[in-house]
């Protein structure tokens, strides 16, 4: 007597045929798949279909996802070289570049106030938040492994292959205060902050508006310079590059910004930094060239710290929330670290900003040349 054909899922022949051909070569590491709609058509199968048969693959480790743009193959020698992930613990790490903006160097800034808001939650929550920098030389996984770490925040910018290693490895992992394509990604509304500012100092008759620069490949530096060219290309105003200057997210660095400003032909008559720190930092320079504050150069900066309450005149900025961000973050790192991100998606969610107004913004003067 002939035993019965066992019956197969059509999902399951699928993904037994993707198997086979990311394991011969004809997917190779770090390519992308074809998308769902062609493999609908390829296979002669439904969606849903196609998304079990992907699904069985991301659970086998052979793809990952990456939210709007496919599937793509994961590397497995570098994942092969990659310590073991350690054992679950209560560690949350906030790692940090180590440069002129972490949280030694840059005690005042934004990310500070980020990492406390974060240890409050943490430590009511029942986590530990540690703080740990690395250098372009530390292996990533090395240093979350030896913190026995069970999820990671990576705040700001890190290395192109930082975010590759933390993202294909399987650690929770969210990006905080930058964006990357591979992780959740928690930051301001960068672009609609800026635009904000600018369009406040032309409300006061200012046309000639310089923009001091963070780091220029940081995400939130790109969105906010993008967002002060575009309201200045609204409003008519012609774009001065001798007036975009970048200060390097730092104290010092706006500082240096400002003496570059101060030396031009015609000075601006309102300054937008795209960080507080900066902001201040222009500000002393501008005040100890014998400038009045605001009435010659009016200043916003961007952070919303509390530094800006304590300076003189008081600092007008586009507030970001870092409890907010923080309260956010943390939320997703827990969906991550609990399996409750059903859909594996990575996305990106941007903190609504407002303009918080005090006095070191007034109306425009005629613009004045160096004396």
């Amino acid at each position: 007597m002939r035993s019965p054909k066992r019956f197969i899922p059509r999902y399951q022949v699928i993904y037994t045929e993707l198997k086979s051909k990311i394991a011969d070569g004809t997917y190779s590491p770090n390519t992308q798949l074809p998308i769902e709609r062609e493999l609908c058509k390829a296979y002669g199968s439904e969606r849903i279909t196609i998304r079990k048969a992907l699904d069985l693959l991301v659970q086998d480790g052979l793809i990952y996802k990456r939210a709007g743009v496919g599937s793509f193959v994961r590397d497995q020698t570098l994942e092969a070289e990659a310590p073991a992930v350690s054992a679950v613990s209560n560690n949350i790490l906030f790692l940090m570049r180590k440069n002129s903006n972490d949280i030694h160097h840059n005690p005042s800034a934004l990310n500070s106030m980020l990492f406390f808001s974060m240890e409050h939650i943490c430590k009511a929550k029942g986590y530990s938040l540690l703080y740990v920098s690395i250098d372009e030389n530390d292996d990533i996984l090395n240093v979350i492994n030896s913190n026995n770490a069970c999820g990671v925040f990576l705040v700001s910018t890190f290395p192109e292959k930082s975010y590759e290693i933390t993202a294909h490895s399987g650690i929770p992992a969210i990006c905080v205060n930058h964006f990357h394509p591979d992780l959740i990604s928690v930051l301001p509304d960068n672009m609609g902050g800026a635009q904000r500012a600018v369009r406040h100092l032309i409300s006061l008759g200012h046309k000639r508006i310089a923009y001091i620069n963070g780091i220029p490949d940081a995400q939130n530096a790109i969105e906010r310079y993008d967002g002060y060219r575009r309201v200045l290309a609204e409003s008519g105003l012609a774009r001065d590059p001798a007036i975009v200057v970048d200060g390097l997210w730092t104290y010092d660095g706006g500082k240096q910004a400002m003496e570059i400003l101060l030396q031009l032909p015609e000075r601006p008559t309102a300054v937008f930094a795209a960080s507080d720190m900066m902001a201040i930092g222009a500000m002393e320079a501008a005040r100890l060239h014998g400038i009045n504050l605001p009435q010659d150069i009016s200043f916003i900066g961007f952070d919303g710290i509390d530094a800006c309450k304590f300076c003189s005149p008081q600092l007008s900025s586009i507030l970001s929330d870092p409890m907010q961000m923080a309260r956010i973050s943390f939320l997703h790192l827990m969906m991550l670290i609990n399996k409750t991100n059903e859909t594996g998606d990575c996305f990106v969610v941007r903190l609504p900003t407002i303009l918080q107004e005090r006095a070191s913004c007034s109306l425009r003067k005629e613009s004045f040349a160096k004396v």
